[in-house]
């Protein structure tokens, strides 16, 4: 009798290949969801200091804003990002009403993902 003892068979190399393989795919599905769910926390955090900024700006200028829309591009933290800010009337004729919009544009397709809105109101100094 010979002593089969020596090796692995192959399917015992394909067993332990088709484990390995299933272990892997699962490990950079999991990186996948991480790095994605990261990049958007990042937008997220990022949008919300431009609208910040934003409403800041207005809050420190000289004279109370004129109602109307303005939007803006702005590059900031190595991205193009697209602000809107809505500026309305309220009953209070000394108040406004603000509403600064954050999208960020696709480097790629170009087209704008909403990603943050922040409401606020002004008043005369």
């Amino acid at each position: 009798m010979k002593d089969r003892s020596a090796g692995f068979t192959l399917i015992e190399v394909l067993m332990a290949l088709l484990v390995f393989g299933l272990i892997a795919a699962t490990v950079q599905h999991a990186a996948t969801l991480y790095f994605s769910h990261y990049e958007r926390v990042e937008n997220k955090t990022i949008a919300g200091w431009i609208a910040e900024n934003r409403m800041t700006e207005l809050r420190l200028a000289e004279e109370m804003p004129a109602i109307g829309k303005e939007n803006q591009e702005i590059r900031y933290a190595d991205q193009d990002w697209f602000t809107l800010t809505e500026i309305s009337a309220t009953e209070e004729p000394l108040m406004r009403r603000v509403e600064v919009t954050v999208d960020l544009i696709g480097a790629v397709d170009g087209e704008r993902r909403q990603q943050t809105v922040l409401e606020g109101y002004l008043g005369q100094h």
